[in-house]
């Protein structure tokens, strides 16, 4: 190799010129690798911020949703165990009351509190509680900083390798100026601007001097290396994403997360249920642009209005609305969304299908009107004529008296019937209560039944016909439930027959059951109706239906039938011709 004569023999000026340039690339390495070491520990503070503030999200809803502290307490402690098992740098996770008492405690087998020197994250979990979203707890993690600390190591010795790499490039060049030298410099320079662009894996394809050589195939090492761990860090990352889904896929209740520009970004399957369209359909999609089934957008209004109110009332008591959707109520609570540094990136919607509840509580309050309606006309029928009686006596006839004491007798008798109605529900809702049966013929329950009906039938000349076809072997039952069964089926039928009516029973048997049908001529009942008659509180009440009740005789029915018999119930209507209501009993 050749030398151009002035290079070969350096100067002081020659001299200092690599070496200052050195001191300044050593420097700038130093604060490089400074500044690269507070980034990582930033952005890993902020990792362990957010996931602890995941978590309790999810304490959140399961305190929201569920009422039984003991399933709570489960709950939380399966969400914790999921994810110290998932996320190993999670090594201790502690629910803590408001009143400082420790609900869960779930640690790490690596978890050592006298040695830990990780990451400590206390997040407050707020629950919903009468209505009203209220501090519930605080979720304390610690987060081991091991897998941090090593990724910050091994990016400042790259950091440091590459720097000490253009030192060793400058120094070579600097001494080496011919134009062979002049090459292999250019090539090495590209090669780095090939790394910093993100091409790893790049390699250089040269041979010069030994000395060259060697700086190139370590570039080459160098740029596999970060080849691999780019591989392995998006391979970690896509490992923490698809832990995080797979906890939100988990969860019962529906999540949506929009953007700052309302447009859906996350969701999960129990949302693709409530919503009724498909994930991929929903991602990218502006929330006000959803519709339902119906051509409704019931999000449209509720977004507007939750953007009115203020950012502190929101953060005391996040906002909760009642939706419809389809032919669900849906209970939606909004909370905002918020980075490190305070930045507004978005909200989370949490969906609850109250659908069942709320029809639960309309029944209720439709109980709650019948009974009273119901209890208040033999009370105020009871208090008129006996009030009668005993102040006016003297100057009523024995037929009046008679007859002032008799619709009493009656309004006690229907008075009696609502209350045991009432009782036997809780009863026969026990899981405790088991019902004694005898094994005997069924017939003459059923016609004993019949016949202490049939002065109720009497006063509006109903015929009531009792069909028994075959042979009825014996069966086991309890009597007086049945009795009351009867007696259901064969009062709701007289009540809803029309003046002169005809009402056919008909017993029957099969190699498994007793079939018992009671068949009237009333008005009849829609299909849509039919489903839900055998529910408790259930009436199908219309312009024909109204006769008032407590909506308790057929849940009743179905409870003895079915709970306790083992049997089963049925029911078949044709608007305008009549209704059919049976039970079939199992022959052992």
């Amino acid at each position: 190799m050749k030398f151009d004569v002035k290079s070969k023999f350096i100067g002081l000026r020659s001299f200092l010129n690599p070496v200052l340039f050195s001191l300044f690339i050593v420097i700038l390495a130093v604060v490089s690798v400074f500044h690269y070491s507070n980034y990582e520990r930033e952005k890993y503070s902020e990792y362990a911020n957010k996931t602890t503030q995941t978590l309790a999200n999810q304490f959140s809803v399961v305190l929201s949703s569920y009422s039984d502290e003991k399933l709570k307490i489960s709950l939380i402690k399966d969400i914790s165990d999921t994810v110290l098992e998932n996320d190993k740098n999670f090594l201790n996770i502690q629910f803590v009351g408001v009143d400082g008492n420790i609900f869960v405690t779930e640690k790490s087998p690596w978890y050592n509190p006298d040695n830990f020197d990780g990451i400590k994250v206390s997040t407050q979990v707020n629950a919903l509680n009468d209505g009203e979203v209220k501090t519930a707890g605080y979720v304390h993690s610690s987060i081991s900083k091991e897998y941090d600390n090593k990724k910050i190591f091994l990016m400042s010795s790259v950091i440091s390798f590459i720097y000490l790499l253009i030192i060793l490039i400058y120094i070579f060049s600097f001494s080496n100026i011919k134009r062979k030298t002049d090459t292999e410099y250019s090539i090495m320079i590209n090669g780095l601007k090939y790394l910093l662009g993100g091409k790893f894996g790049t390699k250089l394809n040269y041979k010069g001097s030994s000395s060259i050589n060697y700086i190139i195939s370590l570039f080459n090492e160098l740029s596999e290396k970060l080849k691999d761990y780019e591989e392995k860090n998006v391979d970690t990352i896509l490992l923490e994403r698809n832990k995080f889904e797979a906890i939100l896929m988990g969860i019962l209740n529906g999540v949506v997360v929009c953007d700052n520009n309302d447009v859906i970004v996350l969701t999960n399957s129990s949302s693709e249920k409530i919503l009724g369209i498909p994930q991929d359909v929903l991602i990218n999609l502006p929330i006000q642009q959803y519709t339902d089934s119906n051509g409704n957008y019931p999000f449209r209004d509720k977004i507007e209005e939750f953007k009115d109110i203020p950012l502190d009332v929101i953060l005391k008591n996040p906002p909760e609305y009642t939706l419809n959707i389809s032919d669900k109520v849906i209970k939606c609570v909004i909370s905002p969304m918020f980075m490190q540094n305070d930045e507004y990136v978005g909200y989370i919607m949490v969906l609850t299908d109250i659908t069942r509840e709320t029809e639960v509580n309309n029944m209720k309050n439709q109980f709650i009107s019948n009974v009273s309606h119901e209890l208040r006309t033999p009370v105020t029928v009871l208090r008129t004529y006996l009030d009668t009686l005993s102040t006016m006596s003297d100057e009523l006839d024995e037929d009046t008296k008679n007859e002032f004491i008799q619709t009493a007798n009656k309004e006690v008798v229907r008075l009696h019937r609502m209350v045991n109605d009432i009782l036997d529900v809780s009863r026969l809702e026990s899981p405790d209560v088991e019902l004694e049966k005898e094994t005997e013929d069924i017939c003459p329950v059923l016609e004993d039944t019949i016949s202490s009906m049939q002065i109720l039938a009497n006063e509006k000349a109903v015929k009531i016909d009792i069909e028994k076809i075959g042979e009825i072997p014996q069966i086991p039952f309890n009597k007086p439930n049945m009795e009351r069964v009867f007696n259901n089926l064969l009062s709701n039928a007289i009540k809803y027959s029309p003046q002169g009516g005809k009402i056919t029973v008909k017993i029957s048997s099969d190699n498994e059951y007793v079939d018992i049908s009671v068949t009237d001529e009333g008005p009849g009942i829609d299909s849509k109706h039919l489903p839900k008659l055998f529910d408790r509180f259930y009436r199908a009440e219309n312009s024909v239906h109204t006769v008032k009740g407590t909506g308790l005789g057929l849940y009743l029915v179905k409870t003895t039938v079915e709970k306790h018999h083992d049997g089963k119930v049925y029911v078949e209507s044709t608007v305008g011709v009549g209704s059919t209501f049976g039970i079939k009993l199992p022959l052992s």
